[in-house]
């Protein structure tokens, strides 16, 4: 639970970001009836685009004394003999990262009604979409210079006053702070010249590698049919979708940068039944067969990636390499649900319903640290990795349940109220190579939440409270190398009022109760690898439509 640490390296770090991100979207389409035919069609164009540039300083150094306590949140260390200028300079970083999208798509569909049952249709349709993606990250790494040109915290007005850190569950004391103002202002004035020197291997390498951009063509055409026969109900199709994907970036080999173009295409037959049955008028049962296709997402597939490298005092190398995996499958799930609704009274409700997923090629987060790693013609004492990855294979079985109900039996404006509650019990397993049966990431085994809510004239609110219970992150080279997000719980608040039919003003309170999140690694909780706390979060607005 604590002692002391002998020859303990300290290490202060200020990052700062901006990011702006913008969305434009547009689309066109139309609809026509003649007797039994319906036709719809339309056409959409989206660009996206996202500005991040950050810069981060780096001081590290000592060989301190440091009496630890880990029974805290964290943990204390407490040094005995350390100073600021015992920190000196390391590393200063700059980013600059941009990127674009652009979405086309067209999409025709053709509708007939049928003469059977009550709501029975034929229908067939048709679309395309195309989407680009361009990313580009400048990253530029500057070290120290020489020994007659180093400096530390304590030099030139760089440190600035103890900060303490509230995580609410414990504060602690930030005591070697770098003054933002005083390190850009000393950065601006020295960058490039002998005390902060440029690393022109690694920068070079690092505006190059992020890069990549992406096409990826999308062609799907599908067939349905829903036959109505009032009490029971058929709904089935058959869907087909042709993936054409494209994508250039560079990646590392040989200590040399190469450029690599990759280029992928996929056919996927994806067949649907569900079935809807109501034995009595407050009863439905429903039941469905599904195929459905994940792709990755674009960041996943680029070819390279970004290294970063921090020179110890010693002169050996640490670094860190997250690589995305040009060869990454999309995954495929083949899904069975049912359902049992009962509607008992008016506004309330009852039902039940079991899945099973059974998922080929899910995609995971490989995390490993490496040691005598050489790349780039270097050599890395510690090397932390991290890549985007398919399992073979998972499965994921659950059982849900609801509760709804709103008074609408008792007087007045008490019949506004109503209560509601849910669970999902969920067990799953992830076949991975090299490690076997584990349980699949994301996925808790329990989650469950509960409403009080009000509705009725004008006037909608809600209190509401979740909870997701932990779930796997990443997988590592072993179990001590996974990492887990703890817990989860929140209290969210929204009240509405409908000033006209067409204009409502709104307040919405999230996260009422302040909650942090957790990521651990190893299966230990008190091995915590990332702590966030962003507290409450509070919304005024007002919505119009015409």
């Amino acid at each position: 639970t604590g002692g002391v640490a002998r020859n303990v390296e300290a290490r202060q770090d200020l990052r700062t970001e901006y990011k702006e991100k913008s969305i434009s979207s547009f689309q066109l389409g139309a609809e026509h009836e003649r007797g039994p035919w319906r036709i719809e069609y339309d056409v959409s164009w989206g660009y996206n685009e996202l500005i991040e540039p950050n810069e981060l300083w780096l001081f590290r150094g000592g060989a301190a004394t440091v009496d630890f306590d880990m029974q805290p949140l964290l943990y204390t260390a407490t040094p005995r003999n350390l100073a600021a200028s015992d920190l000196g300079f390391r590393q200063y970083t700059v980013q600059d990262e941009s990127g674009e999208e652009t979405n086309k798509a067209a999409r025709f569909d053709l509708r007939r009604d049928i003469d059977i049952g009550e709501d029975s249709f034929f229908k067939i349709g048709a679309k395309i979409r195309e989407t680009d993606k361009k990313f580009d990250g400048r990253t530029d790494i500057y070290e120290r210079g020489t020994t007659a040109n180093r400096f530390t915290l304590a030099d030139f007005g760089l440190q600035g006053p103890n900060m303490d850190v509230s995580l609410g569950e414990a504060t602690y004391v930030n005591q070697f702070v770098i003054d933002e103002e005083a390190i850009k202002a000393f950065t601006a004035a020295n960058l490039g010249g002998p005390r902060i020197v440029r690393n022109n291997s690694t920068s070079l390498s690092n505006d190059t590698l992020s890069d990549y951009s992406l096409t990826e063509r999308v062609m799907a055409g599908y067939a349905m049919a829903n036959i109505d026969f009032g009490a029971v109900s058929v709904l089935a199709g058959w869907r087909v979708e042709r993936t054409e994907t494209d994508v250039r970036g560079f990646l590392l080999s040989g200590g040399l940068v190469k450029p690599v173009t990759r280029s992928g295409e996929y056919t996927d037959f994806l067949p649907n039944l569900h079935l809807r049955w109501e034995p009595r008028e407050d009863v439905v049962v429903r039941a469905a067969y599904t195929h459905t296709i994940g792709r990755p997402q674009y960041p996943q597939l680029r070819p390279g990636g970004l290294l970063t490298v921090v020179t110890n005092p010693d002169g050996t190398l640490d670094g860190e390499l997250s690589e995305g995996n040009v060869g990454l499958k999309p995954f495929r799930s083949e899904n069975f649900d049912v359902s049992v609704e009962w509607y008992f009274a008016p506004g309330g409700l009852v039902s039940a319903g079991a899945f099973l997923k059974r998922i080929e090629d899910p995609i995971f987060s490989f995390r490993e640290t490496q040691t005598g790693v050489t790349l780039d013609g270097r050599t890395f004492t510690r090397l932390a990795y991290t890549q985007p990855r398919n399992a073979e294979d998972g499965e994921i079985r659950g059982l849900e349940l609801q509760y709804q109900q709103q008074f609408t039996f008792l007087p007045g404006l008490w019949s506004g109220f109503g209560v509601s509650g849910n669970v999902t019990l969920t067990d799953s397993e992830l076949n991975v190579p090299g490690r076997g049966e584990l349980p699949f990431l994301g996925q808790s085994d329990l989650l469950w939440g509960a409403q009080l809510f009000y509705q009725k004239g004008r006037i909608e609110a809600a209190l509401s409270y979740h909870h997701t219970g932990k779930a796997p992150q990443s997988i590592g080279s072993d179990a001590d190398a996974d990492t887990f997000d703890d817990d989860y719980r929140r209290l969210n608040a929204k009240v509405s009022y409908a000033v006209t039919d067409r204009i409502e003003v709104f307040v919405d309170l999230q996260n009422l109760t302040d909650e942090k999140l957790r990521e651990y690694q190893g299966g230990h909780k008190d091995w915590l690898t990332n702590y966030e706390r962003y507290k409450r979060t509070y919304y005024v607005g007002l919505s119009a439509r015409w």
